[in-house]
Order: C-alpha cells, then structure tokens, then sequence
C-alpha cells in the first residue's frame, strides 16, 4: 500500500488529486491540507509515503515545506503547481516528478510509477545499508571476542602449548600441578586450582569436588553410582566421577539444564525409587530398595540427601506393603525388613 498526503490551497486541485488516487488500486490518502503549516507537523506524524505538494501557498509554501521537514527519511514529493519556473528548484529537492497543472489521468498514472519506483529503489538501498550494517556489527563482535579471548600456556620445560579456554573440558588438580583435558589429551599447568579456574571463568564451570572442575559445555553424558555420586563423560571421552559433598551441588546445577524434569526435594524421595541414570534420573539408586536393618534407617540414601526412614513392617514378617514410584505412576511391592 502506498500512503499519500495532498497539500494544495485551492480545494478543486484537492478534489482532483483525491480523484485521480481513488483510481489506483494501492494509493491511500491519509489526509488532505490548505496550506503548508498545517501540513508539516502532519506529514512529520504520520510519515507518508508521497506528498502530493502545491508551490505556491499562503504562510507556508511547498519548497519552504520541504526544507523544514526533519525527518530522516522524507516522503517522496510530487510538486503540483501551474508555474513551470519552479521546476529547476524542485529537482534541486529531489522531487520525483514535476506536474503542471492541468494534467489528466494518465500523467497523474505516471507520476504515481515513478513514485512506485523511487520508493522501490530507496526502500532496497535501506535494505542493503541495513545488511551492510548488520554484518559490519558482527564482524566487530567477532573481533572482539577474538582479541579477548581467554588463552591459557600449558606445558612444563621448554614445550609448551597455547590453548583457548573453551577448549578445556576440565581441570584437576595433581599436587603442585593441575592437569587440564583437552579432547583425548591432558596437559600439565603449573599453577593452583584457584588459579585455573580464575583463569577459566569465561566458561560455564562445574565443581564436582575438591581438586576437580569441568567445563559443563563439554559434558556429553550423565550417570549415576549406586552411591548417588554422578558420572560425567566429557567430550574427549574422560569421565569424572563427582564427590560425596559434592552430589547436592552437582544436582542443582544439573537441574537448571534439564527441561521437564524437576529433582526430587529430600522428602519426596522413597524407599522404592528407581535408578534412571541420565540427567533425568531421580536421586535415590536401585530398582528397588535392598533389604534394611533396622538400624540402618534413616541413613543416607542417595546423593546428598538424607532420606525419609522406612515405615518398619510390622505382624509376622510376611506381611507385604506397598510404595508408590512417582516417576513410573504404578504401585510397587516393596518386601518386609529382614528381621535381625
């Protein structure tokens, strides 16, 4: 659609005007104007796409109009006046097409291709600078994160290596030395774990003990112990095996990445859970829950977390009760405590 406003004191060039744009199909006026002053905070509003202009008009004339508009991109103009001695200045403006009154329907057909194309050829250059801006910005972008990029010296003696950070899958450290993997091949850094990891912070970091972080963006699988401790493989083939204080922590953050799946709070999980393994597995190991003394309850069930005693069966030893596994939605027959 093709937005248009006419500007022309005398209301039967008004008339005309409208006339002439009803008779094409994509031209809509979006309000009409007896002189220049008038217009101008209109056409600066509603930002047509054409403005059909008179020259000669009382306060404010076409040419001073099209001074005066503080936009950054102004409509396209059409003059419309009965004075030739203007045309000069008006292409001076950049006006896309000259008429001189009287025209017909067929010169006002014209004007109205040309005004088509000029906005076709503007809105294509807007296009095209917006694109050249647009790569521009990522070529800097990409320049910056180049020039900043953390880089890490690695190696002992007189054979060492440069290694972008994000390419460590992990660091642990060995005495006064901390080893860093790198795909299927581990590097010696002479320097602490603190120091390493301060020098790693770029990186999405996940401590899962004492002496050991990992990269969480190199971590390809998930699994479980039957102690509850996790086992991450990373994407060079290593695996790291997280610590007992490390299981709650470990849980957590792995919970933030996981989408559907929310792990189990302490007392939410049962004797009878079920080992997934995985990032979705719920944190009590086992199929089923082994057969308890009852001194062993309340016990540390599975990976942080200190879980709910068993209800101690009572009667003869035979008698069977039953736990609900919340991840299968079925009931699970769950046999009575050895009796000591």
């Amino acid at each position: 659609m093709l937005t248009a406003m006419i500007v022309d004191d005398e209301a039967s060039s008004r008339r005309l005007l409208r006339e002439y744009c009803a008779a094409e199909p994509d031209v809509q006026i979006l309000g009409e104007y007896a002189d220049g002053r008038s217009a101008l905070p209109a056409v600066e509003t509603t930002r047509p796409d054409a403005l059909f202009l008179d020259i000669e008009m009382d306060a404010l004339d076409g040419m001073t109009l099209v001074r005066a508009l503080e936009m950054s991109r102004p409509p396209v103009v059409v003059f419309v006046t009965a004075h030739v001695h203007y045309a000069a200045e008006a292409f001076e403006l950049f006006a896309a097409d000259y008429l001189l009154k009287p025209f017909d329907v067929a010169r006002f057909h014209d004007t109205v291709e040309r005004v088509r194309w000029r906005l076709r050829a503007e809105r294509s250059a807007a296009r095209q600078e917006a694109l050249e801006a647009a790569l521009e910005h990522l070529q800097r972008a990409r320049a910056a994160r180049v020039a900043r990029r953390p880089r890490l010296v690695v190696g002992t003696g007189s054979d060492r290596q440069v290694l972008d950070a994000d390419q460590i899958e992990a660091a642990c450290a060995e005495r006064n030395y901390v080893k860093v993997n790198v795909g299927s091949e581990a590097h010696i850094l002479r320097a602490t774990l603190r120091a390493a990891q301060q020098a790693l912070c770029s990186q999405p970091l996940l401590r899962v003990s004492r002496s050991c972080l990992v990269n969480f963006n190199h971590v390809r699988r998930i699994s479980r112990t039957r102690r509850g401790d996790y086992i991450l493989v990373l994407t060079g083939g290593a695996t790291v095996t997280s610590a007992e204080g490390y299981r709650e922590a470990v849980r957590l953050h792995l919970e933030r990445y996981t989408v559907g799946w929310r792990a189990p709070r302490p007392a939410e999980i049962g004797v009878g859970s079920a080992e997934r393994g995985g990032v979705g597995a719920p944190d009590c190991p086992g199929e089923h829950a082994g057969k308890q003394h009852p001194a062993h309850v309340g016990q540390e069930q599975c990976a942080g977390h200190a879980a709910d005693a068993p209800e101690r069966a009572h009667g003869d030893g035979e008698q069977h009760r039953k736990q609900h596994d919340p991840e299968e939605g079925h009931r699970t027959e769950v046999q009575p405590e050895e009796q000591p």
